[in-house]
């Protein structure tokens, strides 16, 4: 295998951790290789691609969602999503990587201004459009508008896609208040289902999936971007085990046995969660 620098320390990646993994959700060409840092322990991608928009065609977290998507979150993601604190009644609050809007759309009474961040303009403006709040696409808006405003950050599944974790923790610093806090949630690449299922694991999600940052990995950009790791825990996400096992019976996801197997995954994930892992960090 060859080497790359880590993303988060430098260091050369040049450990194999999985090779040859293939797109097994959206069923893309692409086939990609992941390394492990030998100094942070950072799982990515060797190497780290240029460009990921082409992987990305008809992507379904960029798809309007019918009403029972809305219960479903409700039943399924509780534990995942950020609970907005009573003290947002009057704060601000920002989802970066907002997809459709969904979330915020389901907090935005509870928090007294929210705003949304999504990379594919046509997603941006029609969640805007549907919520009538600002959903930038363009960074530098972004930065210009919101810059030092912001309390809460939350950034649930954004890390793993992300080509450069060290300039996302220097936007997510700019844009937070002094005090503020940043909410991370990311697949758990250590986890008892990613070593079970192994390239089959849904939260794979080669290629994706550009890195897997962790504890180490977190409390060392924290570090380097004046934050300061406070909580992180293991939270319930049946999605993810249940797409898994949806994926080892028909060799590729498929909806119709992802559902099947909700019910099982979500009792299992109760149990023994672990898939998935939040972070929360507070900006000195």
């Amino acid at each position: 295998m060859i080497s790359s620098p880590c993303m988060v320390c430098g260091h050369p990646v040049d450990i194999p951790w999985l090779e040859n993994c293939a797109d097994l959700y959206l069923r893309t060409p692409f086939c990609v290789n992941y390394g492990v840092c030998h100094h942070c322990h950072l799982v990515q991608q060797i190497p780290v691609p240029l460009d990921t928009g082409r992987f990305y065609p008809a992507y379904p977290m960029h798809q309007p969602r019918k009403i029972i998507y809305d219960w479903a979150r409700k039943i399924l993601h509780g534990q995942v999503y950020l609970r907005p604190p009573s003290d947002l009644q009057t704060g601000r609050l920002l989802d970066f990587g907002c997809g459709d809007g969904s979330y915020l759309q389901s907090i935005r009474s509870h928090v007294g201004r929210v705003y949304g961040f999504e990379p594919n303009c046509q997603v941006a403006e029609m969640a805007s459009a549907r919520l009538g709040v600002p959903v930038y696409y363009d960074l530098q808006i972004l930065l210009t508008e919101l810059a030092r405003s912001v309390d809460y950050v939350a950034a649930h599944f954004v890390l793993e896609h992300v080509t450069d974790l060290q300039a996302m923790f220097k936007l997510f610093a700019e844009v937070l208040k002094p005090g503020g806090f940043l909410h991370v949630v990311v697949p758990n690449i250590r986890s008892w289902e990613a070593r079970l299922f192994g390239r089959k694991w849904h939260g794979l999600d080669a290629p994706r999936h550009v890195s897997f940052p962790d504890e180490v990995s977190l409390e060392i950009l924290s570090e380097q971007h004046g934050f300061q790791l406070k909580t992180m825990s293991s939270a319930v996400f049946p999605n993810t085990l249940a797409a898994s096992l949806a994926t080892i019976v028909a060799g590729h996801y498929q909806n119709g046995f992802f559902l099947a197997f909700i019910p099982l995954s979500l009792l299992l994930s109760g149990i023994a969660p672990s898939g998935t892992r939040s972070f929360i960090m507070q900006k000195g």
